[in-house]
C-alpha cells in the first residue's frame, strides 16, 4: 500500500480500510485466476506504513497473507503526513523498509497503488514482463491489462 493510504494509527477507520484493502485484494484474486499455473495455495506478501492496515490485511486473509505487525514501520517523508516531527527515520524502520522493498521485489506478481513509487520501484527491479498492476484501476487485473515497463517508469517512480 502507498502514500495515500498512511494513515495515523489514532485516525484509522477499520470500515474505510476494509474499502482500501479491496482494491488490492480483488486484483490479487484475479491474478490467481490466470497466474495460478501450477495450482499451488498463494500467498500475498502485504506491506504499508500502517500496521493497523496490516493488521486488518491479516485478519481478512489470515490463510494467505505475509506481512510483519511487529516491526517499525516509518514513511521516508513523515513531516509531510503528521505535522511537525522529525524528518528522518528510525534506524530499525529503515532497515524495515529496505527489508520489505527487497522482497516485494522478489515476487511473481506486484499489486501496488499508483500514487507511490515503492512498490512499484521494487516491482521493477524484478525485471519481469506482464506481472505488474497499479490499482486503484478501472478494469480488473486481467493478464492482457497489466502495466508496462513504460508506464512503470513514467509513473510515480521518478525515474
Amino acid at each position: 500500500m502507498g502514500d495515500s493510504f498512511l494513515k495515523e494509527e489514532a485516525t484509522f477507520n477499520a470500515s474505510a480500510a476494509y474499502n482500501e484493502l479491496e482494491l488490492f485484494f480483488s486484483c490479487a484474486r484475479d491474478i490467481e485466476r490466470f497466474g495460478n499455473v501450477y495450482n499451488l495455495p498463494s500467498i500475498w506478501y502485504f506491506i504499508s506504513d500502517s500496521k493497523a492496515h496490516r493488521r486488518l490485511a491479516l485478519e481478512l486473509h489470515s490463510n494467505k497473507i505475509l506481512t510483519n505487525i511487529n516491526v517499525s514501520v516509518e514513511h521516508s517523508a513523515k513531516e509531510n503526513w503528521s505535522g511537525p516531527t522529525s524528518s528522518h527515520v528510525g534506524k530499525e524502520a529503515f532497515q524495515t523498509a529496505a527489508m520489505e522493498w527487497w522482497m516485494f521485489g522478489l515476487c511473481d506478481f506486484f499489486v501496488y497503488t499508483k500514487f507511490s513509487g515503492f512498490g512499484r520501484t521494487a516491482a521493477m527491479r524484478s525485471m519481469s514482463e506482464k506481472s505488474h498492476f497499479s490499482v486503484p484501476r478501472d478494469t480488473p487485473c486481467y493478464q492482457q491489462n497489466h502495466e508496462t515497463i513504460e508506464d512503470m517508469s513514467n509513473t510515480w517512480s521518478f525515474i
